[in-house]
């Protein structure tokens, strides 16, 4: 009987060893689960940190880009506009060197015609001859048909010159 009882006491003491032992490994447990979770939180708060921090420095980068992008757009604007304002004095040169060349060949072919119908006029009354009234007719037309040309080239030529300056404005609003 003594044996039993010693038995059931061992038994016991394995038994109450046993549930010190459960509740020690529970409490272990529960100190583990406890730090993980503090670690989780901290973890999560860190990184919404970095997120946080990341978003700014993206924000601060996009409206630096954007202010680049204003100010690199007022350069072009600017240079554009000198450009344009360059084209304009170009072309008002143009224009009024081609008016200038046109009173030019007319006074040319009034002095011309003035020149030659004097001529005219003078052989004409010196009678040299029929014949060479007819020449200095012809010459007259001619040197007419020729002051007329000329000055049409000139016309034709300032034109052009006027014609691709418009198309090449046309070209660079098209290119924007």
């Amino acid at each position: 009987e003594i044996e039993l009882q010693k038995q059931e006491n061992e038994k016991q003491m394995h038994k109450d060893k046993l549930v010190l032992a459960e509740k020690e490994l529970q409490a272990q447990k529960e100190k583990v689960e406890k730090l993980a979770k503090t670690d989780l939180e901290k973890t999560e708060k860190m990184k919404e940190v970095e997120l946080a921090k990341i978003k700014q420095k993206k924000e601060a980068e996009s409206e630096r880009i954007e202010k680049m992008k204003i100010v690199e757009l007022e350069k072009l604007r600017k240079i554009e506009q000198s450009e344009k304002e360059k084209r304009a004095v170009d072309l008002e040169k143009a224009r009024m060197k081609k008016e200038t060349d046109i009173e030019l060949a007319q006074k040319e072919l009034q002095e011309v015609s003035v020149k030659m119908e004097a001529t005219v006029k003078i052989a004409e009354s010196t009678r040299i001859g029929e014949e060479n009234i007819e020449k200095l007719k012809a010459e007259v037309a001619i040197r007419k048909t020729e002051v007329f040309l000329e000055s049409i080239k000139q016309r034709t030529s300032t034109t052009k010159m006027l014609l691709e300056a418009a198309k090449d404005e046309k070209d660079k609003k098209a290119k924007m």
